[in-house]
């Protein structure tokens, strides 16, 4: 069967899945990056202890949400 449209053809739908997936591993690594800077945010006493483990905090729970939707996202598609 010929497609009609880009969204009927399977490479399309293969790279679809692949820029989304390359996306959510983007923004896991943001995560620990920005998890880092609070660390240096406080060492440099740029932020007070209790406010940089609070966004720290934050960005672990971001980074945990990222990961379970990439895995709830992998599950669909097999």
């Amino acid at each position: 069967m010929l497609a009609r449209t880009f969204e009927e053809l399977d490479i399309w739908k293969k790279a679809r899945e692949i820029v989304k997936n390359t996306h959510l591993d983007y923004s896991k690594g943001s995560c620990w990056e920005v998890k880092n800077m609070y660390y240096l945010a406080e060492d440099v006493n740029y932020l007070d202890k209790e406010t940089a483990t609070m966004r720290r905090e934050a960005c672990e729970y971001e980074k945990n949400s990222i990961a379970k939707f990439m895995n709830h996202l992998k599950k669909g598609y097999k």
